[in-house]
């Protein structure tokens, strides 16, 4: 393996490790990157939204194996909580899928949104593309 494939490598796994649920990691490599140059934009870019996907994605998944596990323990209190929450939700989607980009927060809003059963791919593609622009915006 040679040494530009082993950084890209390491951009996608430390952002794959920083955007997983249960994860207070911080992403420290596109950082480093940036600070010296030393990177092709487009083989970022590509890291990013490879890992972004995958881990939004896992997110998802863990939010709907969460509501089956939630939906064994049904009542009426749950449920009329679980409504509410839903439609909260579903109503200020946009507004709640900006906070991805706060790192402790955002890293639950995917999972949220597979607990809640909203839309997968329009949650995950306004997710990879709201995280891509704030890794890309620094360097322009």
């Amino acid at each position: 393996m040679t040494y530009i494939s082993e950084i890209y490598l390491l951009l996608a796994s430390n952002i794959f490790a920083s955007n997983f649920i249960f994860s207070i990691e911080s992403e420290y490599v596109f950082s480093a990157m940036r600070h010296f140059g030393n990177y092709q934009l487009h083989l970022v870019v590509i890291s990013i939204i490879a890992s972004l996907f995958c881990v939004g994605s896992i997110n998802y998944f863990l939010g709907e194996l969460c509501y089956k596990i939630y939906l064994y323990y049904q009542n009426p209190n749950l449920i009329a909580r679980y409504n509410k929450l839903f439609t909260r939700f579903n109503k200020h989607w946009k507004l709640i899928l900006l906070l991805t980009l706060a790192p402790i927060i955002g890293n639950a809003i995917i999972f949220v949104a597979g607990f809640l059963h909203n839309s997968y791919a329009k949650n995950i593609s306004a997710f990879i593309t709201i995280k891509t622009l704030y890794y890309l915006l620094p360097i322009f």
